[in-house]
This record gives C-alpha cells, sequence and structure tokens, in this order.
C-alpha cells in the first residue's frame, strides 16, 4: 500500500513535468502548424490555374458547381472552363472575346448554362460547350449603378423563362426594359418597360412565375414572366422598397436603398399588406435581414458603439419577441437550422482577429467563436452543421455546430475547428468556399482553385 501511494506521488509529479515540456516544445516549434500543413498536403485532391498570369473581371461570383452532372464551372482568362468534379478533369474550355457579365443556374434544366457578354446572350450545352442559341442584346443606353437584380443581370423563374434587363438611346437610366426569353430556344417571349417613375433606381426580383419590381417612391409592381404584364400595382410606403426574400407566400421587402429603413411582409394570397415597421432615427442601422425556417423575420442592426443588436420578429404579426446584444459588429449569413449565424469581420479593439457568432433565437442566447485572424467579409458559408470560414490570413477554418469546445492534444481549450492553409487569401469572387460530397472547393486570389478532402481528422490548432 505504501509502494502504490509512493509511486503515485513520484508518477503525477513526472507527468505533470512531461506535459508542461511537450507544450512549451509546441509552442516555440510551431508543431500543430507544421503538423496542420502535413495533413491538408496529404487532402489535397487538385489544384488549378484558372487565370494564367491574366485578370478577368465578374460582376458576380465565378465559380458554380452543376451537381446534377458533377461538372464544375469558373471564370478563366477570356474563357469558361467546365472541370469534371471530383477528378479535376478539363472538359471543355468556351473562349469570349466580350467581357463577361453574368452567369446563372437553371433549376428547371441544369443541362443548359447561361451567361451574358457586352453585347449578347448566350446559352451553351454544358456537357460540351456547344452553343444551344444566341441573341444580340446590349446595353445602348445608360443604367444606373443601382442593384437592379441584386448586382446580377439576370435571372430565370418557373416555366423555362429567362428574365434580363437592358436600356436604349436616350433613355433613363433609371428605368430599364425587361425581356423575357424561353431558355431552350432563345424564342423572345415578350418586351416591357416598367409604368413608374424612379428617380434612384428600381430593384426587381423573380420569385416563380413572378417578376417584382419597386421603385423609390414604395410602389411595388408585380408581373407575370409568362406576358409580360402587370397583375398587380400596389403603394407600399413612402419610402423605396426592395423586395429581397420570399418565405413561402410571404414577400419580404426592405424600406431604403443606402440604409435599410425598416421592413415590409406581404402576403402574396391575400394580396395584402401583413405589417409593416420603421426603424427610427435615433435607433441602430438596420444592416441585413433573414427569414429563420420556423416563420421568424430576422433583423440585425449595427452602426453604434461597434455593436450589433439582432431583432426577432413573428414573420405574420410583427409581433417583437425577442432581443439579443452582440459585443462587435456583424453581418448575418445564415439562417437555418435552429439558429441563426452571423460574422464579425474583425474585432474591437482586436482588430487582427475575426469572430462568429452562432445564435439560438428561441432561447435568446448567442455563442461567439473567436478566430486568430480577420474573416474575409460575407463570405462565411453554412453546410450540413458546419461554417466554413475564410480568413484574411490565407486560411480557411470550419467549425462544427455542436460540438462545442475540445482539449487538444496540449491541454489547452479551443474551440472544435479546424484549418486548411492556403497559399494565397480566398479570392472575392469565389464569394463563398463550396463543399459537395465531403470535398471544399475554393478559389485563391491568385486564380488557383483548390479541391481539398473535408476530412474530419483535420483538428489540430496552430
Amino acid at each position: 500500500m505504501k509502494k502504490t501511494i509512493l509511486i503515485i506521488i513520484i508518477l503525477i509529479p513526472s507527468i505533470v513535468i512531461a506535459f508542461l515540456l511537450i507544450s512549451l516544445y509546441a509552442i516555440f516549434t510551431n508543431y500543430p502548424t507544421r503538423q496542420v500543413n502535413r495533413i491538408f498536403q496529404k487532402n489535397i485532391l487538385w489544384q488549378i490555374n484558372t487565370n494564367r498570369n491574366k485578370s478577368q473581371i465578374s460582376d458576380n461570383n465565378d465559380v458554380w458547381i452543376n451537381e446534377k452532372h458533377n461538372i464544375l464551372l469558373t471564370l478563366c482568362a477570356q474563357s469558361i472552363c467546365a472541370y469534371k468534379i471530383p477528378s479535376g478533369k478539363l472538359l471543355y474550355e468556351y473562349k469570349f472575346t466580350e467581357k463577361y457579365r453574368f452567369h446563372i443556374s437553371t433549376e428547371i434544366n441544369d443541362d443548359i448554362y447561361i451567361f451574358r457578354s457586352d453585347k449578347e446572350i448566350v446559352a451553351i450545352n454544358i456537357h460540351n460547350g456547344r452553343d444551344i442559341w444566341r441573341k444580340n442584346y446590349k446595353d445602348e443606353g445608360l443604367i444606373s449603378t443601382s442593384q437592379i437584380f441584386n448586382s446580377d443581370y439576370g435571372s430565370i423563374g418557373k416555366n423555362d423563362v429567362l428574365v434580363v434587363y437592358r436600356s436604349e438611346p436616350g433613355s433613363s437610366p433609371y428605368i430599364p426594359i425587361f425581356d423575357g426569353f424561353n431558355i431552350y430556344t432563345g424564342e423572345h417571349l415578350w418586351s416591357f418597360k416598367p409604368r413608374t417613375y424612379a428617380f434612384a433606381g428600381i430593384h426587381a426580383k423573380v420569385f416563380g412565375d413572378k417578376l417584382i419590381i419597386g421603385n423609390d417612391y414604395g410602389n411595388l409592381s408585380i408581373y407575370s414572366i409568362m406576358t409580360g404584364l402587370l397583375e398587380q400595382s400596389i403603394n407600399i410606403s413612402s419610402d423605396d422598397v426592395y423586395p429581397i426574400e420570399q418565405h413561402g407566400q410571404y414577400l419580404i421587402l426592405r424600406k431604403g436603398i443606402n440604409a435599410l429603413k425598416g421592413i415590409v411582409v406581404y402576403d402574396s394570397i391575400s394580396n395584402a399588406i401583413l405589417w409593416s415597421n420603421t426603424v427610427k432615427k435615433n435607433d441602430l442601422v438596420v444592416k441585413s435581414v433573414c427569414v429563420h425556417d420556423f416563420n421568424r423575420v430576422v433583423l440585425l442592426f449595427g452602426g453604434v458603439f461597434m455593436k450589433s443588436e439582432i431583432q426577432i420578429l413573428d414573420l405574420v404579426s410583427g409581433t417583437l419577441e425577442k432581443k439579443i446584444s452582440l459585443p462587435t459588429e456583424a453581418e448575418l449569413v445564415h439562417c437555418n437550422d435552429g439558429y441563426v449565424y452571423a460574422e464579425s469581420v474583425t474585432l474591437w479593439p482586436e482588430q487582427d482577429k475575426g469572430a462568429v457568432y452562432i445564435i439560438n433565437p428561441k432561447a435568446g442566447t448567442f455563442q461567439q467563436v473567436v478566430f486568430d485572424a480577420k474573416i474575409l467579409p460575407y463570405s462565411t458559408n453554412y453546410s450540413y452543421g458546419a461554417l466554413y470560414i475564410p480568413s484574411q490570413d490565407s486560411r480557411l477554418y470550419k467549425y462544427e455546430i455542436g460540438k462545442g469546445s475540445m482539449w487538444t492534444l496540449f491541454g489547452l481549450l479551443h474551440p472544435y475547428q479546424l484549418q486548411y492553409p492556403l497559399s494565397t487569401t480566398v479570392s472575392h469572387a469565389m464569394g463563398k468556399p463550396l463543399i459537395y460530397r465531403g470535398i471544399i472547393y475554393v478559389k485563391g486570389a491568385d486564380g488557383y482553385i483548390y479541391a481539398v478532402r473535408n476530412n474530419p481528422q483535420l483538428r489540430i490548432i496552430p
């Protein structure tokens, strides 16, 4: 018995000393970083240079995955490149000479890929890159810099209708002409100029078989994308209105162009405004809006003393249910699966760090996950219970929701996260990392696309 006690007395200090020595060694030799780099390199499937040292400017995200046929399309130098995934094999390269304007995914028919240049609209076969149809279509007048289709140049609705807009010589830069095309044949279906006057521009969005247009006089116009005919015109408010999201039968609109002054909820079945709210001048500024999956509208306020506030409102009645204060400025990135997610690009006063917030709207609580680097703005993505966060120090973080925290090899408490060290920062043109069938696709600012296994073993934290 005495020998056992003596052994324990000797063994415990020895274990503690060994633990401290290992921790010190890890700190001064940066072992975890080297270990992550080794594991990361083993899990890279491929990396492809898409720009070949040439620059090509895109007006929206330039990487898109066709899940039906396992094809990744991206913008290369003066061309569109198609790769088979996960192998990374180049299928074809579609050359063009005019400036590339936008691309859209067709949920109705994933065999067609449509993009717009400065002078025409082109539909190609996604399998071989051959032309299906092309139409002369260009802006001959001025187009306002205000966002008409949320920075895109077209949208596809139900019944295979492509909706695009243009301007004509001598026309107002704030009143575009809308056109409808059949996505299979390129047949021109209709054309109209909105029956409204706007001083600062109009804002449009396609929801199903409707084209919703709002202007800066608070007027909302609803058109059929099958006929191009006006079906309904409603005066919403004295402020400009902008359709931002549809949730079932409910249409959510924002009030205000430069600053979000409030929101309006419209019932498309009863053709009635359910409720409208206006932010008072002495309140925080509404920065972003999303609709939660249990019929709640989530507003994020910010702009005062570097803090933010989350407000949860009932979608149908507009009743304020909860207020949640966040310690830093933030932006909403996802609103689903029982939680609300927001990102803070940089913390204050620790400006070299960023954070994400995991908010429980029912409980009115949140969890802050801090990263040792600034977050790339508007680039956090959510997929199957995990957040993927590109940082400004050339790393991609992953945080698994519900895992909480864990003890690392060295006994230090860290969030359950992993890092993918890249050779360059993530490209703003990429938008967000794409996660598909266990593989992460991310585009670097140097033009390389990385395909990395989403390996659960990568859990070591530098």
